[in-house]
């Protein structure tokens, strides 16, 4: 079976809690708000619209596992949505910068491009979703000033630079973005760093399982997509009051 896009299942679907939250945010969910003292989950808030901009999200993405529904094209028969991509039977992989080399490496003779995440009609602004780390200092550290100036030293201008360019990544600095290279892959590559989103994962092994079981709750027909998405709501909630 060849297929156009591996969107509607969870297990077999790289990434599929990033594709669902991308959604989510493209529809104007911002997941996780910040708040006095802490943070605070907004996945089922109301964004202005007649209907919740996550119920939305969901709906579109659980959709081409529905075999009564035109965008029919995927179920959980397929193998992984990699794997399908890299044997030549998936014509669209969402997937990160990052995996480039590897995918390379794995499948030599496969010919592909890249290309900017595809966005909603009507959105305000671009976005598409990126994978983000800082560093802190511990306040029990022995020697804090020495971890300041080691932060320092990682965020600076040549190092950031030489550290992106070993690992084929676009550098984290926006100052750095602006001088786009020639390479086609890496101008895309560029040009997605500037337009990146993220939201606060609290745990990151918990927040799967609950995005995993919103998408099977409304793949199975479980449950309602306004009901799915109230209780992953919830349960997203109760990460940042423990």
């Amino acid at each position: 079976m060849q297929s156009g896009i591996a969107f509607g299942e969870f297990d077999n679907v790289e990434h599929a809690k990033d594709i669902v939250a991308l959604l989510a945010m493209q529809a104007g969910n911002k997941i996780v708000e910040r708040k006095e003292g802490g943070f605070q989950s907004v996945l089922a808030l109301q964004t202005g619209f007649a209907l919740r901009s996550t119920d939305e999200a969901v709906r579109y993405y659980t959709n081409f596992s529905n075999p009564v529904q035109p965008v029919y094209s995927w179920d959980k028969s397929q193998p992984s949505s990699r794997d399908t991509f890299l044997s030549g039977r998936l014509a669209l992989y969402f997937g990160y910068a990052s995996e480039l080399v590897n995918m390379r490496n794995q499948n030599p003779h496969l010919n592909f491009d890249v290309a900017p995440v595809p966005q909603t009609n009507g959105s305000a602004a671009a976005i598409t979703i990126g994978r983000m780390n800082g560093v802190a200092i511990l306040k029990a550290s022995r020697n804090p000033t020495l971890a300041f100036n080691t932060i320092k030293l990682l965020s600076a201008p040549d190092f950031s630079l030489n550290l992106a360019k070993a690992l084929l990544l676009p550098p984290p600095r926006r100052d750095l973005l602006r001088a786009k290279p020639n390479d086609a892959f890496m101008s895309v590559f560029f040009d997605s760093a500037l337009i990146s989103r993220g939201w606060v994962d609290p745990m990151p092994e918990e927040t799967n399982r609950i995005f995993k079981e919103l998408v099977e709750n409304v793949v199975s027909g479980r449950l309602r997509i306004g009901e799915a998405v109230m209780g992953a709501d919830a349960e997203l909630a109760k990460l940042f009051s423990s």
